[in-house]
């Protein structure tokens, strides 16, 4: 089932657009990394699909449904985001940062019950936070702050969750920990969708890639495809950096 699709579609801002005919899918049960370089347009892209800003020309749909169709409470049960934006909530504790995640299911008086609670509890258990459940999110390091973010997401649950440049602040054993989770996330009926940097992490836990390549292209497959097909090296502009598939990464190349 395709959770995310978009056609045609046109991003960048006031009718600038920095790209242009945009066709993807992010299908449910399968973890989709989003990678490309600096200013490739990932995070515009990211943005467009989840509604926070609008597209130049062009159609997305979360689960068959268009996005503009969606009223912004019904797209909070539908679509859990996870941005590197600073957050206004240092007066907050992790446990009740993470319960605001619960608020598209709860009543007008935003009070959670026995079930909300438990999905909080599980959400902090899920992402290694669950040990500063009552303390502020302000004593937090960057990325204590990030899990805490993420554990909002797993709270909400929806069936999709997007999440922009989600490893920003966390180590590499973290960052395992958390594509991990994600991949048994989503193994659980659910769409998940990231941007990152990091691409060799990407190739060894993404079931599919999208490569923003440095012309501003849109090339989707699973990692074995891309790797396959050479798209890699359209990643980068530089000739002294090459994709070599034995190391699963970027090396130098060797000019001697």
């Amino acid at each position: 089932m395709v959770s995310i699709s978009a056609s045609g579609l046109s991003i960048g801002y006031k009718n600038n657009p920095i790209a242009s005919g945009i066709n993807l899918s992010v299908d449910t049960g399968d973890v989709t990394a989003l990678l490309g370089p600096n200013g490739a347009g990932k995070s515009t892209l990211i943005k467009t699909l989840t509604g926070e800003i609008p597209s130049i020309s062009g159609q997305v749909e979360i689960l068959g449904k268009t996005l503009d169709s969606y009223s912004r409470k019904e797209l909070a049960k539908m679509l859990a985001i996870v941005t590197t934006d600073p957050i206004q909530a240092g007066g907050l504790t992790v446990r009740e940062l993470v319960g605001l995640g619960r608020q598209p299911h709860t009543g007008f008086f935003g009070r959670l019950s026995e079930t909300d609670c438990k999905a909080v509890e599980s959400a902090m258990v899920k992402t290694g936070i669950s040990h500063k459940a009552e303390e502020y999110v302000a004593e937090l390091s960057d990325g204590e702050r990030q899990k805490t973010m993420i554990a909002k997401a797993i709270a909400q649950d929806t069936p999709v969750i997007v999440l922009d440049e989600p490893f920003s602040f966390l180590d590499v054993a973290a960052r395992i920990e958390i594509l991990s989770l994600l991949g048994s996330i989503s193994a659980t009926g659910k769409a998940i969708l990231y941007s990152s940097h990091d691409v060799s992490q990407a190739l060894r836990m993404a079931s599919k890639v999208m490569l923003f390549t440095r012309d501003r292209q849109l090339v989707c497959g699973t990692p074995s495809q891309v790797i396959a097909n050479g798209d890699l090296a359209r990643l980068f502009d530089s000739e002294s950096v090459v994709f070599s598939p034995t190391e699963n990464d970027f090396i130098a190349r060797n000019n001697g």
